[in-house]
């Protein structure tokens, strides 16, 4: 259909002046041709002059044409995702149905009523979307392992439908695959493809019965014949005053016993302290007994796995001048019998002290005795070592470069900087650290901020943040997600107190964050009076090692807490020791070590690859890197894999197993000797079970992501809303597009224009009007 319309080239006031004046102008005129030549002739050159002024005028109204141009063929796209995972099994709908029930009634009815209408994709997904046809999920039982809402909108959109496309999500909203900002972050991608997001929640709250126990630290580290706790966490869940009976088995063989009585909808707090007289792997198993009722057993039972050496953690602590915080920080690490400690501090120029703490002799079981832990209650009456029973010395060194040599850098594990470190940072160090840190796999820990006032450009690499100078301020720390995830605190988090760090003295700071590098993780941030947070706690890989800065001075108030802070005067220390062990168990080679296997976790799911690190020392590569032998119960004959090199550092490798049954494994060294407990890794597979704890449906997260779509949360989600709702969006994201051709811009026209203003002048020129 063509209609003609008025779009003036100038604004419409002008034009009627204009229109005004050549009306007067043209009356005047026509008066004086009535004088002069009579009424019938001037009534003639009236008419042609009034055509001569009117078509110039009709033309500044830009007459144009407006031609409605039909849509592009085909029908709009209506995607219907049915969530097909276990959780949908869930029986609380109408008539005991379940939540697949329900959303299979809605996706064969938008089928069945809207085909005439929309282009229907039926879909499933759990992990990810797939086809179906409308008669085929009478034939589909939800049994997905996993809910991924990212995966599932992701795989949908599409940006190539110039007719337009909608989604209709039919889920319980129970994403358990990555965090809810990845739904968010793809819904506002489907926003930008105009593509709304119609969400149908399923499903309401939803009580479970179940008992889980957890290990706060699957994989530890800890030395010949010192005590160390497995601190086990159980989460309950609609089992308030029940009796949970908690087990420490190793090989089938029970080491202790406890039992909890439950609270309602918390965490109970128990330890199992241990000890080994003997250098090995052990793998233990924290048990709980079923209790009636509970949706699943595979959560009552997790893996402990303690590797146990007889070499001392090698510590090295450089210091520029005296501080408080060096005074109190040596003593929380000298505290630790685990520990070897080096301390050079420079008093003046020329002049170090050096002061060394050694383990005393190891004292080492009989050669009859088995290899297997005891609970405290029934190991020995040994004290382990503490600073008295050390081997103490203290001399004056000229200058540090007997210490800071390659040969003696290699023997430490853990080198931590102080303040104005300047004396011992030359080019040469610098070369020699990061050597250390690459080759050796050692860990650099700079304490109270970066090293030296100006950091140079051979420094700056190895440094996981980019600080500048600034005014004093004062901040608390607090966890981040990540550092509450490493459980360096043993104390439960709560909403209202998520850490315990953030109760204690405030630290100072002189400099401010200039950003991180890309590789870095921030485990602990500082949130100042006027609450603007910076990185803490701040760690980056380099090379097989680990390179950790932590901001903040007077942290030495930590260790000398006032009476308010009694329930946390074991902090500082423990957080030390904590750091300590978690830089040794994830990086580095001991010095007598030639290898290092590591599973990069405890328990894998089975939809997932099992994976370990490999570090070797480069003495040991002559033949390349060694073979991994893998055993399990599951598997009819061990399997043979070859490492595969990580990065560019020599020495680095990963061990990729690929998905593996349920079942217990063990990862071995090829050719290694029994007792070499750094070329053994042990790790569990078993099937995901937050599908069957989490069934509460999450309304929040399903109206999040239809509103970050530009969609919408439908009410009952009949064939008749989802039109309407798909129908008012074409006709907000896809108006009707029109053609627009002018109507005067033609060549006859303007001809007819001049040749009316040609007649007129002829006219007027022949009865003398010219």
């Amino acid at each position: 259909m063509t209609t003609l319309v008025l779009e003036p080239l100038i604004p419409i006031a002008l034009w009627g002046s204009l229109a005004l004046g050549a009306v007067a102008l043209l009356s005047w005129y026509v008066v004086d041709c009535a004088r002069r030549l009579g009424r019938p002739a001037a009534g003639r050159v009236a008419a042609l002059m009034g055509l001569s002024v009117a078509l110039p005028l009709f033309v500044l109204l830009n007459p144009t044409w407006h031609e409605r141009i039909p849509p592009p063929a085909g029908k709009p796209v209506l995607t219907v995702l049915v969530d097909a995972s276990a959780s949908m099994a869930t029986r609380d709908m109408a008539d005991d149905g379940s939540r697949f029930d329900e959303a299979r009634r809605i996706a064969e009815a938008l089928a069945a009523r809207l085909s005439d209408r929309f282009e229907i994709q039926l879909q499933t997904f759990s992990q990810a979307s797939a086809a179906v046809e409308a008669g085929g999920l009478e034939k589909i039982s939800p049994q997905g392992p996993f809910t991924d809402l990212t995966a599932a909108l992701g795989g949908v959109l599409q940006s190539d439908r110039p007719q337009g496309q909608a989604v209709v999500l039919l889920s319980d909203g129970i994403h358990n695959v990555s965090g809810e900002a990845a739904v968010v972050t793809v819904a506002q991608r489907a926003r930008a493809l105009t593509v709304p997001i119609y969400a149908k929640t399923l499903g309401g709250l939803a009580n479970v019965r179940d008992l889980a126990v957890e290990v706060h630290t699957p994989q530890d580290l800890a030395f010949v014949a010192q005590r160390i706790p497995i601190r086990v966490e159980l989460v309950a869940q609609g089992l308030a005053g029940a009796v949970a009976r908690v087990t420490l088995v190793d090989d089938e063989r029970e080491v202790d016993r406890r039992e909890v009585i439950l609270a309602a909808e918390a965490t109970a707090q128990l330890e199992f302290p241990l000890r080994h007289d003997k250098s090995g792997v052990f793998r233990y198993e924290v048990r709980v007994a079923p209790l009636e009722g509970e949706v699943t057993e595979v959560n009552n039972a997790c893996t402990y796995v303690l590797r146990v050496v007889d070499e001392p953690i090698r510590v090295l602590l450089l210091e520029g001048k005296p501080y408080w915080d060096t005074k109190f920080l040596l003593r929380a690490l000298g505290s630790d019998p685990s520990i070897e400690l080096v301390s050079v501090v420079r008093m003046a120029e020329g002049r170090y002290l050096q002061r060394t703490l050694r383990r005393p002799a190891a004292q080492t079981a009989a050669a009859d005795e088995p290899a297997t832990g005891a609970p405290l209650s029934q190991a020995p009456h040994d004290k382990p070592a503490n600073v008295e029973e050390r081997n103490e010395s203290w001399r004056i060194l000229p200058d540090v470069g007997e210490v800071l040599s390659g040969a003696t850098l290699g023997s430490f594990q853990i080198v931590v900087l102080g303040r104005d470190a300047e004396a011992y940072l030359t080019d040469d160090v610098i070369a020699e650290f990061k050597r250390w840190l690459a080759r050796d796999g050692g860990s650099l820990v700079c304490f109270r901020g970066t090293p030296t006032v100006q950091v140079s450009e051979r420094l700056a690499p190895l440094l996981p943040v980019r600080s500048t100078t600034s005014r004093e301020t004062r901040f608390h720390v607090q966890l981040t997600e990540a550092g509450r995830a490493l459980r360096w605190i043993g104390a439960p988090q709560t909403p209202e107190q998520p850490d315990s760090l953030s109760r204690l003295p405030s630290l100072a700071r002189r400099t401010e964050s200039a950003g991180t590098h890309p590789l870095a993780i921030v485990w602990a941030v500082g949130e100042s009076a006027s609450g603007e947070q910076s990185p803490v706690v701040t760690s980056m890989p380099y090379g097989t090692g680990r390179v950790v800065v932590i901001e903040g001075a007077g942290m030495w108030r930590w260790a000398f807490l006032a009476p308010q802070y009694d329930d946390q005067q074991q902090l500082y220390a423990a957080l030390w020791q904590s750091l300590t062990r978690w830089l040794v168990s994830n990086t580095g080679l001991l010095p007598a070590q030639q290898w290092a296997l590591r599973a990069d976790k405890v328990r894998f799911a089975s939809t997932e690859p099992a994976t370990a690190s490999l570090l070797v020392r480069q003495s040991a590569l002559a033949d390349g890197p060694p073979k991994i032998e893998l055993s399990g119960a599951t598997l009819p004959q061990p399997r043979s894999f070859v490492p595969l090199a990580s990065g560019d550092e020599l020495g680095a490798y990963r061990v990729l197993f690929g998905q593996l049954p349920e079942g217990r494994y063990q990862a071995v060294v090829a050719g290694s000797p029994q007792r070499d407990s750094a070329a053994r890794a042990i790790f569990d597979v078993r099937s995901n079970v937050d599908e069957f704890l989490r069934l509460s449906a999450n309304v929040n997260l399903m109206a999040r992501l239809a509103q970050a779509s530009g969609g919408a949360v439908l009410d009952d989600a009949s064939p008749q809303e989802v039109a309407a709702r798909v129908d008012e969006h074409l006709a907000r994201w896809r108006p009707e597009r029109v053609q627009s051709t002018t109507a005067w811009d033609r060549w006859w026209v303007l001809v007819g224009v001049f040749g009316v203003w040609s007649v007129a002048w002829g006219v007027r020129r022949r009865r003398g009007l010219v």
